[in-house]
């Protein structure tokens, strides 16, 4: 599920403010009343993993066990462009935060750096020994962090095309990655738990552990933290959400 940039309570209730997907390779949009759909994007030929909105709320992609990726048009709901890069699924998907490029990771251990100005695969970043699964941009624009069922999180530093620091997260996969602000990131794992790191240095070079959190009781999933990180939730196989409070 992905919440549209611009979306808020007063937002008009017949625009797009939500957008989800799954198994069925269907994606969804929805208004923020919820009912029923305003559009249903169909095109994928498998489960569509990730979805995020574009920056600028006009455009959507998407990703899929296809192995490609789709950038759709949310004024027309048409299909912009359809990547095929990756060899195998394509998990997950990050635009920059100017929106000029998006970064996509997968099955095959790779992530993709794309340029949505002329369709091309850009950059190839590798090193992971395993499925990459999630990837997040700093707000710096040049810093990027990926999880890995290898069970680490990497950060690239996308200005000298290269990887700039490997952190030994976690005793599972990681399952996803989020930057709270410039220089904290959060990582969540099958290991059950929640860990915040401290990052500094040129494209992350440094970095120091901040905090672990404990309390699921089964694999976590998915998390979302705040531009200061100071509130983290998450959500787990465990069948519960929580709210945690950060730094």
């Amino acid at each position: 599920m992905a919440l549209h940039p611009d979306f808020s309570m007063e937002r008009e209730s017949k625009v797009v403010s939500v957008a989800s997907c799954g198994a069925d390779s269907c994606i969804f949009l929805w208004s923020r009343e919820g009912g029923q759909p305003l559009c249903c994007l169909k095109g994928h030929k498998d489960r569509v993993n990730r979805i995020e909105f574009h920056p600028s709320g006009r455009l959507l992609a998407s990703s899929c066990s296809d192995n490609t990726w789709r950038l759709w048009d949310l004024e027309s709901n048409q299909v912009l462009s359809e990547q095929s890069g990756h060899s195998r699924p394509v998990f997950g998907l990050a635009f920059q935060p100017d929106g000029s490029l998006l970064a996509t990771c997968g099955a095959d251990s790779f992530l993709r750096l794309w340029d949505l100005r002329t369709g091309s695969d850009v950059l190839l970043l590798e090193g992971h020994a395993k499925e990459v699964i999630a990837a997040a941009w700093s707000p710096d624009g040049f810093t990027l962090a990926s999880g890995s069922e290898d069970n680490s999180v990497r950060l690239w530093d996308i200005r000298h095309k290269k990887c700039s620091s490997i952190i030994p997260a976690h005793t599972h996969l990681v399952s996803d990655v989020k930057f709270g602000g410039r220089n904290v990131v959060a990582s969540c794992s099958f290991d059950n738990t929640i860990k915040l790191w401290s990052i500094s240095g040129y494209g992350g070079a440094k970095w120091t552990p901040l905090a672990v959190l404990k309390g699921h009781e089964n694999k976590i999933i998915s998390l979302a933290i705040n531009s200061d990180a100071s509130t983290i939730v998450s959500a787990s196989h465990d069948k519960t959400w929580k709210s945690w409070s950060g730094i």
